[in-house]
């Protein structure tokens, strides 16, 4: 909890630049969840593809990785 309140300290937590700089972080952590799971799905379909898998087998597990995904979000 230490942590997190020196994070705000030193970004800037009084007044309204506080608005901007939470703003900017809930940006960054959007961006990293979007690209962690585009580079998961991206090594799903390689790994798959690359063990001599056709394309449709490769499809298919990048579907099945999205769906996980998506279950894992709702539950």
């Amino acid at each position: 909890m230490e942590l997190w309140w020196e994070l705000r300290v030193d970004l800037g937590s009084a007044g309204s630049g506080s608005i901007d700089e939470q703003e900017r972080m809930a940006v960054i952590v959007a961006l990293g969840a979007f690209l962690m799971t585009l580079v998961g799905g991206f090594n799903t379909y390689t790994l798959t593809s690359l063990y001599g898998n056709t394309r449709r087998k490769a499809m298919a597990m990048l579907l099945a990785d999205a769906a996980a995904r998506v279950a894992g979000a709702a539950g």
